[in-house]
């Protein structure tokens, strides 16, 4: 029987995921470019519907990331743990929509009411803590710096008019819930954290601060008015 060879996994499962990126992430700032919280230049496509400048902005911001994460082991940590985050927000806007807009139709319905969005909140802020603390710390120092960054544009954009009000009065749950991950992942278990924490109190503390946030990130949520408002006001920044 012939022995296993690793090789081909460590090369086609790096390539499939940096096409798949390649593909996501230029998109990503094309649209924040659209709605108005980018530059932009961001937004602008060749011939062939590419965001080109997006797409180079991409491949530098990538190359720098090879700096801190001399490993693919570690840079895939990192990926994880922000795609997972970037998912997290999800389960807070369902259950926010629901109670924002209740007779809204709706193709599809999630039974359960708030279980299941809350399950997955846990789960990823649990994938979040599990990461450590050696990959958390730059996962939420990357935050960081891109919130700065839309700051910065939004203060030094020449054509205001067009920038989207951010509404940080029903956003500042993100800052609670965001520095106590930081916290979380700083005192728990895992990857170099201080372990001031154990195996089983660190899930069961971030079990109750993702059911604590989860209910207060529904409690900041926008009223119906002003939900119609932003999508407004979105549509015709977009266009």
């Amino acid at each position: 029987m012939s022995q296993f060879d690793p090789l081909p996994s460590l090369i086609v499962s790096p390539a499939d995921t940096g096409l798949i990126y390649t593909a996501l992430a230029p998109r990503l700032s094309y649209s924040q470019a659209k709605v108005g919280n980018a530059p932009r230049a961001l937004a602008k496509l060749n011939k062939h519907g590419v965001p080109w400048i997006s797409l180079l902005v991409v491949f530098i911001v990538s190359c720098i990331m090879f700096l801190p994460f001399p490993s693919w082991a570690k840079l895939v940590g990192f990926i994880t743990s922000g795609t997972v985050l970037s998912f997290a927000t999800g389960p807070v806007v369902v259950a926010a929509l629901r109670r924002q807009l209740p007779d809204q139709e709706r193709p599809f319905k999630l039974p359960g009411n708030d279980v299941l969005p809350i399950i997955g909140f846990i789960c990823a802020n649990l994938i979040v803590y599990w990461t450590g603390w050696e990959t958390s710390w730059k996962l939420f120092l990357a935050v960081a710096i891109g919130y700065v960054v839309m700051i910065l544009h939004h203060i030094f954009a020449k054509d205001k008019a067009r920038l989207p009000d951010l509404k940080m009065r029903s956003g500042w749950w993100m800052i609670l819930w965001m520095v106590g991950l930081v916290v979380l992942s700083l005192i728990g278990h895992y990857g170099g954290g201080l372990d001031i924490m154990g195996f089983i109190w660190g899930e069961l503390i971030t079990v109750i601060f993702s059911v604590v946030v989860f209910y207060v990130g529904i409690s900041c949520r926008l009223s119906p008015a002003e939900s119609a408002e932003a999508i407004e006001q979105t549509q015709l920044v977009d266009d």
